[in-house]
């Protein structure tokens, strides 16, 4: 069955590296024979083996891995120091997630070294040292969980996880990283779940967590819910754990679309009732070499700040997402210097919405369901004078995209298709990718690092149709034809001088990749049918290029008491044909918005990240980023300068425990300001036309949290939170055609969480 989706050369390709490796476990035998004796003479040279026979009774490794995290998975796919890796790494750590709260993912990566968060409403979009791409929500940045992507292949939304099952958080910045897929241009975050370290309480048999938080905000009851249940099981521990969220909301005023629409919150027209729900719920069972794990997700939220012509607070007015995510993960220890590891991974992201309009007698119906198949095979070698690691990662993708006008019912059963926009689409295809990472020792202290990913991820596009039906236009068949793309190989080259047993120089260059996102490619083939002929602007898509080249010096300090690490980068990035949104005029007498590779980037910038931490009583940290991010060929009156995207940004957060039973913790953000992209909002819909803004600009803001813990045991506390301590009145820019006429969100006045975490 395989070789009806992979070409015969790269299957012969994947066995001759195979080959090589099983030649290499026999020519080094006798050293894997002697591995005690080698690891001696070598702990002389400062190279680090891996220990692969750790296992979960060591408690000496557990408490390390608990309190202060050196090491990171999410850049080769195994565990590597950071002192020897080819990236600019930051972690969050275990006990900083004990001092600070963090009620939900998006605040707690807001307050994430580098990473600025941007939300409107219904989703938030990551940006990672001063770049952030409206428009593209998160299919520029890979959000894994425990090192699986979670990442939708749609719109690019990933799996909310929970902050209260989160251990640590691991963040590769900008493009170093390339063995977990394309897209990861801003950032590669990498969750991984506190269900393995049992609330720093390890040992324990059997544990069940509760945790209960009330908000208050502007005169409603917010509630967060949830629970964790561990127990040992022979050889493997069973976890099981829920969430859920009920966010009442707030009541906002649009100035943009009552100057647009007029009207009372009666209207459905400028006034906006901020609510949501959610829920989380999964269940796992693992040990050290195994690990199955299943979870599903779904949020319930409507669209503030989507499309102008529809109402806000109508009761069929909603977005509804689903997450169903599943892996299975065996690792086999052939020899005490080979590893082998098999993955088999499957998730499925579903939306469906209803938007009725404010002047039609209509509702606009939105559906569609992205489901994935991964299967995962790699090897490890460890041996004197280097580390490999290659694989090959094959996929099965199945999209279906419905989305039409039906007749105004309250009952969906009696809906039917009154208008156009295209109502069948369903694409199934097969892709693949091979990939290395070599970790190779010049000397005792200079390591040449290589690595490399192929994939055929232009398989996506290639000979694809979607059948368009509408009682207008009647049924027509679209071919996807103005994607020009090709499969493609992404090098990484790294130099890393290791000045000392703690400190290290990292000289390294990458490649990246990002392919046109589904939700780009089949609007543009609906689109590109009905272009007006005299604009000549055909919208066509080909991969965004990125290169990078880092110099990145970083120190560690281990001592019993006190740890810390200082990451410093200096790094200069350019990205060629940026795809962006594209007005482009119909034969309807109306402006669309399509997509096309528009101009490139380029943005030179510097950070740092400072992590000092004393035992678990005190934590300190120091974040801050400058870039200067331009277009290098800008297109006047549709692309001129870059939007979203604030040179500066700084973090400060400062943790105490007092005694056993009381800490105080206080994180500031300081965010310099942003332009808004309003070129978008020039868009003409039949008569209508937006108002331009007066101001591009989105100004500075600081934002304080505060958080008190009062512990009643080791794992038990009370948690009083002040989010936004100061009041600060601030905005998100919003640049994506979709918030027409809306350009700026409002962020969150100061309110208040109190809870109680229980550990029985």
């Amino acid at each position: 069955m395989l070789l009806k989706f992979i070409k015969i050369k790269y299957i012969v390709f994947f066995l001759c590296l195979l080959l090589i490796s099983i030649c290499s476990v026999f020519v080094f035998s006798e050293e894997s024979k002697n591995k005690e004796n080698f690891e001696k003479s070598n702990n002389e040279d400062k190279i680090e083996l891996l220990d692969y026979t750790k296992t979960f009774d060591d408690k000496s490794y557990i408490e390390q891995e608990v309190n202060f995290i050196t090491t990171v998975n999410s850049l080769t796919k195994y565990t590597q120091s950071i002192l020897k890796s080819a990236a600019s790494i930051s972690i969050v750590q275990p006990f900083e997630l004990r001092l600070f709260y963090y009620p939900d993912l998006k605040t707690l990566l807001n307050f994430t070294p580098g990473l600025y968060v941007v939300e409107d409403g219904a989703n938030w979009y990551l940006g990672n040292r001063g770049i952030q791409i409206p428009g593209s929500v998160n299919s520029r940045a890979l959000i894994l969980f425990n090192g699986y992507q979670t990442n939708d292949y749609y719109f690019g939304y990933p799996l909310n996880y929970p902050s209260h099952f989160i251990q640590n958080v691991e963040v590769v910045h900008g493009y170093s990283n390339v063995y977990f897929g394309s897209n990861s241009l801003l950032a590669t975050v990498n969750i991984i779940p506190n269900f393995k370290y049992y609330n720093q309480d390890y040992l324990k048999e059997q544990l069940f967590n509760v945790y209960t938080f009330a908000n208050f905000n502007e005169n409603k009851v917010n509630t967060i819910n949830g629970f964790m249940f561990n127990k040992k099981m022979g050889k493997y521990y069973l976890t099981v754990g829920s969430e859920f969220i009920n966010y009442k909301g707030r009541k906002i005023f649009f100035k943009e679309r009552y100057q647009t629409f007029g009207g009372t919150i009666e209207d459905n027209t400028s006034f906006y009732k901020d609510r949501t729900w959610s829920y989380y719920e999964y269940i796992g069972l693992y040990n050290e070499d195994e690990q199955i794990y299943f979870a599903n997700y779904g949020h319930r939220y409507s669209f503030p700040t989507g499309p102008g012509s529809f109402q806000l607070n109508s009761i069929l007015s909603y977005y509804m997402d689903k997450y169903r995510f599943f892996y299975y993960q065996k690792t086999f220890q052939l020899f005490s210097n080979i590893q082998f590891t098999t993955k088999l991974n499957y998730q499925k992201y579903s939306f469906d919405g209803e938007l009725p309009y404010i002047s039609f007698p209509v509702i606009n119906v939105d559906k569609g369901a992205i489901e994935v198949i991964s299967f995962e095979n790699n090897l490890n070698i460890k041996q004197r004078k280097y580390d490999l690691l290659f694989g090959i990662d094959i996929k099965k993708i199945q999209a279906k995209i419905s989305n039409f006008d039906a007749n105004f019912s309250f009952d969906p059963n009696e809906r039917y298709n009154v208008s156009g926009y295209y109502s069948n689409v369903f694409n199934k295809f097969f892709i693949y990718s091979l990939y290395f990472h070599l970790d190779y020792y010049l000397r005792n202290d200079l390591i040449l690092a290589l690595g490399g990913k192929y994939d055929n991820y232009a398989n996506i596009y290639k000979d694809k149709y979607y059948i368009y039906d509408s009682p207008i236009f009647g049924i027509n068949e679209f071919k996807i034809t103005n994607v020009m793309v090709s499969p493609v190989f992404i090098p990484k080259f790294a130099l890393i001088k290791l000045l000392n047993e703690n400190s290290s120089l990292k000289l390294i260059y990458s490649q990246n990749v990002r392919f046109p996102s589904l939700f780009e490619v089949y609007r543009n083939a609906y689109w590109n049918a009905y272009l007006d002929p005299a604009s000549l602007v055909p919208l066509t898509l080909s991969y965004e290029k990125h290169h990078t080249f880092e110099l990145v010096y970083y120190k560690e300090k281990l001592e019993k008491n006190n740890k810390s690490y200082f990451t410093f980068c200096i790094y200069k990035n350019k990205i060629k044909d940026l795809i962006y949104e594209q007005p482009a005029p119909t034969i309807f007498a109306f402006t669309i918005i399509g997509y096309k590779n528009l101009a490139d980037l380029e943005n030179i910038g510097a950070f740092i990240d400072y992590v000092y931490q004393i035992d678990d009583k005190s934590f300190f940290r120091f974040s801050t980023s400058y870039s200067n991010v331009r277009i290098t060929n800008p297109i006047p009156g549709i692309f001129e300068y870059m939007p979203n995207s604030p040179k500066l940004l700084a973090l400060v957060k400062y943790g105490y425990k007092f005694k056993n039973n009381l800490s105080v913790a206080l994180e500031v953000k300081y965010t310099s300001e942003t332009l808004i992209d309003d070129v978008r909002r020039l868009i003409q819909a039949a008569s209508l036309s937006y108002p331009i803004p007066s101001d591009f600009k989105v100004k500075p803001y600081t934002i304080a949290n505060l958080t008190v813990n009062y512990f009643i045991d080791k794992n038990s506390y009370i948690t009083f939170y002040i989010n936004n301590l100061f009041n600060e009145k601030y905005y998100y820019p919003l640049s994506y055609s979709a918030n027409a006429p809306v350009t700026k969100y409002p962020g969150y006045k100061r309110n208040f969480y109190i809870g109680i975490n229980y550990t029985f």
